[in-house]
């Protein structure tokens, strides 16, 4: 296991993906982002063999999943962090909404499952993305992906993006697609 620096800046590329490079003894291990490590209290580094159950626990327990959020993050209601979706605002004007993080982490799986909806009483079609991770090698440096996957149009839709072992929280984005008016939904 090994706990990314929540200082170190990753590098944006073609595309929207975001690279953070990190030393050769993460490769193959579960990688912690910076966001769920500073929640946690987690040094950058790898975790001994010894905490990793611990680590684990503490990542699972409700009291400290999600408890801190970022300014550039919306964050939901510590009651939606039990609820099986997250409400999303999709903003007239045609723009992203700002990131919407659920307040869940994962980790040991290698695709994660987005399924949204726009609200029953919506007329509009909203466009949406969702983050996914996977490590692998920019050049010769090895590191973490962080990208962003388009899953859907319309007024619901649902797809898979990579999650390559990665204990992180997923954040979410909508837009409607007419300009003068903004759509209300949900995620999971």
């Amino acid at each position: 296991m090994y706990v990314m620096d929540g200082n170190a800046p990753g590098t944006t590329l073609d595309g929207g993906a975001t690279f953070y490079p990190l030393p050769a003894e993460a490769e193959g291990a579960l990688i912690v982002t910076p966001e769920v490590a500073r929640d946690l209290h987690l040094k950058p580094g790898e975790v001994p063999v010894s905490q990793v159950g611990d680590l684990y626990a503490l990542a699972n327990s409700p009291e400290t999943s999600g408890s801190i959020s970022s300014p550039s993050v919306q964050a939901v209601s510590p009651m939606a962090a039990t609820s099986h979706y997250t409400s999303f605002w999709a903003p007239l004007g045609g723009s992203w909404s700002n990131e919407i993080r659920r307040l869940t982490s994962y980790s040991h799986v290698s695709e994660k499952y987005y399924g949204w909806n726009v609200a029953p009483i919506a007329i509009f079609s909203v466009c949406t993305q969702g983050t996914g991770y996977y490590t692998g090698y920019n050049g010769g440096s090895f590191g973490l992906w962080k990208r962003w996957y388009g899953t859907g149009c319309g007024k619901s839709g649902s797809t898979r993006v990579p999650w390559d072992n990665v204990l992180a929280y997923p954040t979410f984005m909508a837009r409607s697609m007419v300009v003068y008016a903004g759509v209300p939904g949900q995620f999971r």
